[in-house]
Parts: structure tokens; sequence; C-alpha cells
């Protein structure tokens, strides 16, 4: 819904609010570099979160604009969920094994692939659904940074789950 929400807006206000979050993200930046904030041990949360905003403005002065990396944020968190998703409902059926007890690794890479297929459907989805809403065009662009966003978004949750699955195998010994 979120991506579906930012799609619709027109242009202006979609440019409102890149550079509303730039100026957030700018002022973020400023209190951890003139020391403002409470260090790590007093306030974790908001420590990591100005550390962030620092970031953001660090990939800014590289030419990555705000409305740049919001993209690869959103998708990245997409892809995370997607390949949770796709775990949750195919993980039994990866670990079946063959008749000789082993496991088959050719339908853990199909469930990867089944995954980043429907990132790249839904991003897809995204620049199509532009077509039709005024001021805004199909922008190929957005569909190589959402791709930065959701495959290794995906990749880390499969790293994961192959690594605790081997785990929970080798105590378990199944």
């Amino acid at each position: 819904m979120t991506i579906y929400y930012l799609t619709e807006q027109s242009a202006s206000d979609s440019l409102a609010l890149s550079s509303e979050a730039g100026s957030f993200a700018e002022y973020g930046a400023y209190l951890v570099q003139s020391g403002q904030l409470p260090t790590f041990e007093e306030n974790p949360i908001k420590w990591t979160a100005a550390h962030i905003l620092l970031l953001s403005v660090k990939f800014s002065n590289h030419g990555l604009s705000v409305r740049q990396q919001a993209h690869v944020v959103e998708f990245a968190l997409m892809g995370g969920v997607v390949a949770l998703n796709v775990l949750a409902w195919m993980s039994g059926w990866a670990h079946r094994r063959s008749p000789r007890g082993h496991i088959r690794i050719w339908r853990t890479w199909l469930m990867y692939v089944l995954g980043v297929m429907a990132c790249a459907a839904v991003s897809f989805a995204d620049q199509y659904h532009k077509l039709f809403v005024p001021a805004r065009h199909f922008d190929k662009l957005d569909l190589l940074l959402d791709a930065s966003g959701y495959i290794p978004a995906i990749t880390c949750v499969f790293i994961a789950w192959s690594v605790s699955s081997a785990i929970y195998r080798l105590i378990f010994r199944k």
C-alpha cells in the first residue's frame, strides 16, 4: 500500500516529500556532527537513527538523492517480507529429502528465484502505474534502484535461513 500511495503522488507532492526528508536528514546529520546527540550507551535507538540519517546525507553528497535512497529502502523492506513469506509457505517443501536422504538444493534456489521474480513484478507494476499518473513517467533507473534494494534483502534472508537450517540439522541430525 505504501508503494501504491507514493506512486499516486503528483510530481510536486513527491518533490515536496523528498525535500522535507532531505531537510530532516541534514538536520540529523548536523546533530551527529556537532555532538548534540546522546551516546550509544545512553540511547541506542536515537544514536542509530541519527547515524542512519548521517549516512543518507553522505550518500546524497555522492549523487544519490533522497528519493532514490527511498526506493532502495522501501524495496529492501518489501524484499525481506516477500522472502519471509516464500520461506513460510515453501520451506517444508524445500526440506523434503530425496530417497537417498539428500536435501535438494534446487528447491531453495527455486524459492529464491520466486521471491526475486515477485519483487521484480511489483517493481515493474510500480513503474507501469506511473504511466497513468499525471506528470509522472516510467523510469528505468528506478527499476535498478528497486532491484538494489530487494535482491540484497532476499539474499540476506535466504542466507540466514540456510545457515540456521544447517545448524538445526547438525544439532538434531535430520
